[in-house]
């Protein structure tokens, strides 16, 4: 059985989001999308979802926390290859993120991380797995 995962963020500028994930590359769902909602598709079993902050409050009784001071979550997204890696990254910086720290290479996995402009964390890597030490 599938169930499709949709991760809901909260944002403050839906606006900004939609420009900002175009400027990544990636494709915006018009039929989820529009003053309140961006839906990015990242594969067909996985939809960000940036709600605007009322729009995502009305789905929890909880307090939506602010990505811009605190975490629940760490979007991670595989690439097939360094370079992907780093043009992502690049992309992200040049439409507004902030890199969260710097490249890291353990040899058999590389990554990069950085905030989005609502704060939200987005972390990329590239990984082979044959390279991998044994575990200890």
């Amino acid at each position: 059985m599938s169930h499709p995962l949709y991760l809901n963020l909260p944002v403050t500028d839906v606006a900004r989001t939609k420009r900002f994930v175009e400027a990544l590359g990636l494709d915006i769902d018009a039929k989820f999308s529009g003053e309140q909602a961006v839906c990015v598709p990242l594969n067909e079993g996985v939809q960000l979802m940036f709600l605007a902050r009322p729009m995502f409050q009305s789905f929890t009784k909880k307090t939506a926390g602010d990505p811009m001071t605190s975490t629940q979550h760490f979007l991670t997204l595989s690439f097939d290859s360094r370079e992907a890696v780093d043009e992502f990254h690049q992309r992200a910086v040049d439409a507004g993120a902030v890199t969260e720290h710097d490249a890291e290479d353990s040899g058999f996995m590389y990554q990069r991380a950085f905030n989005d402009p609502e704060g939200h964390q987005w972390g990329l890597f590239w990984m082979d797995a044959s390279q991998m030490p044994p575990a200890a």
